[in-house]
């Protein structure tokens, strides 16, 4: 009898131990009673669930007693947190499907626009150039030929007018550029990636390939349609310009989607884009209320158990100053800088071994 006394004695001091080992006191943690409860299994009872229960329960309390401090850090922070970031991917993958398609009518209207632009500008030297000509064989056929040499006046225009042609040319160009790059700027991959054999590219590397693309597909339906019908009216190129599009070049952008979520449910929200859609608006409205209160619910969970395996930490190597006052507030603000600049480091390597243009330099990615 006094065996068994003892025997149940020392089972009870070791769940004791294994309690304290990450409580700063009794009070503030769970205790085994309460662990066992949040599986609780009826012993009168089988089935699949129950079965399931006792596995998970029988597998995870002498973690629990063996090494508490990673049993606490893997369920109360690593899980949750892991859980909410698929809980992002699933549903910023079903956004970005939702507003995949009219981000790309959005970029075909500003690529047939630049198109449209670029043509103009490029016919506005020849006719002018053309218009002289024009003009003088006007003025040729109304005057008598013997008193005047029109080679010679022709010659003289040309060299004339020159350098006027070439300034013209110089504006032509300055407004060439600047719709080529305000296409640059207008076209979006927020929901959209559209890039050759999925390669890794910035936005405006994106954007450059969908305007060289895009030209391309337009030169080969002209081309294929002059030849099987001869020159094309005006009415046929523009219908040809309008039924063409980059669509077929550009795919669903998952990861952007769950980035937007990760905002969102994190209310950090850049501001950067937003939902057009009912859907898409509705989605955020309904299941990102959602994932904000749940993101809530385990930021603080996991900020308690983190403090307080840290706190019990500084109990242990007599570092009990680094837990109360103003040290400790700096020691965490420290921790903050540490990581931000971190992250913002990892992320500038993975632009320097993924992209050959960079989006953003290291101050951006800082803030």
């Amino acid at each position: 009898m006094e065996s068994t006394e003892l025997d149940m004695k020392d089972v009870h001091d070791e769940k004791e131990d294994a309690k304290n080992l990450i409580a700063v006191d009794s009070s503030k943690h769970e205790t085994n009673d309460e662990v066992d409860s949040i599986v609780k299994v009826p012993e009168h009872k089988n089935g699949p669930i129950n079965s399931a229960l006792r596995f998970v329960r029988s597998t995870f309390r002498p973690m629990r007693q063996r090494v508490p401090r990673f049993y606490f850090l893997l369920f109360k922070v690593w899980v949750p947190l892991l859980l909410m970031i698929c809980y992002a991917i699933f549903c910023g993958h079903f956004l970005a499907v939702l507003e995949s398609k009219p981000e790309k009518e959005s970029n075909d209207e500003v690529l047939r626009n630049y198109i449209e632009k670029d043509f103009k500008l490029k016919l506005v030297l020849p006719n002018v150039k053309n218009s002289y000509d024009s003009c003088l064989e006007q003025y040729e056929s109304n005057q008598n030929q013997e008193s005047l040499n029109f080679t010679d006046l022709k010659t003289f225009l040309q060299n004339c007018t020159r350098y006027a042609l070439s300034d013209s040319q110089k504006i032509v160009s300055e407004f060439q550029t600047d719709v080529y790059m305000d296409t640059i700027d207008s076209l979006t991959y927020d929901w959209n990636v559209c890039s050759e054999n999925k390669l890794h590219m910035t936005a405006p590397e994106q954007a450059i390939y969908s305007m060289e693309t895009f030209a391309q597909q337009l030169q080969e339906s002209v081309q294929k349609n002059t030849d099987q019908y001869g020159p094309l009216s005006t009415s046929a190129a523009a219908s040809l310009l309008q039924e063409n599009s980059i669509s077929p070049h550009c795919k669903v952008n998952s990861s952007a989607g769950a980035l937007f979520w990760y905002t969102v449910m994190t209310t950090i929200g850049y501001g950067n884009t937003a939902p057009v859609t009912p859907g898409g608006r509705a989605m955020v409205f309904t299941l990102g209320f959602i994932g904000i209160v749940l993101f809530g619910a385990v930021i603080s969970q996991a900020s308690y158990t983190v403090y307080t395996i840290v706190d019990d930490a500084f109990r242990m190597i007599s570092a009990k100053q680094l837990s109360t006052g103003y040290r400790c507030i700096f020691f965490w603000f420290s921790i903050v800088i540490i990581w931000i600049l971190v992250c913002a480091g990892v992320y500038a390597r993975y632009q320097a071994v993924n992209y050959t243009v960079w989006d953003y330099d290291y101050a951006d990615l800082i803030w």
